[in-house]
């Protein structure tokens, strides 16, 4: 069995970021929704959506992570 914290997909993610007409970028964080996913037997089920915000980090080969804050 896996769990993976997958689900704030960037598609949801920004489709949540853009509801927002101004966010606080010196605080280095945006709010988000992520859900996790687990697999069992080659099964995926996904939980509920969670709402909050998350970290954002700018990596040095120009991708962007959102990483949750619990």
């Amino acid at each position: 069995m896996k769990n993976l914290l997958f689900g704030f997909m960037a598609v949801a993610a920004f489709t949540t970021l853009s509801s927002f007409t101004s966010l606080d970028t010196e605080a280095g964080t945006v709010p988000c929704r992520w859900r996790t996913i687990k697999t069992i037997d080659g099964v995926q089920y996904a939980s509920a959506w969670t709402e909050g915000n998350c970290n954002v980090t700018h990596e040095l080969n120009g991708s962007t992570t959102l990483s949750p804050i619990k």
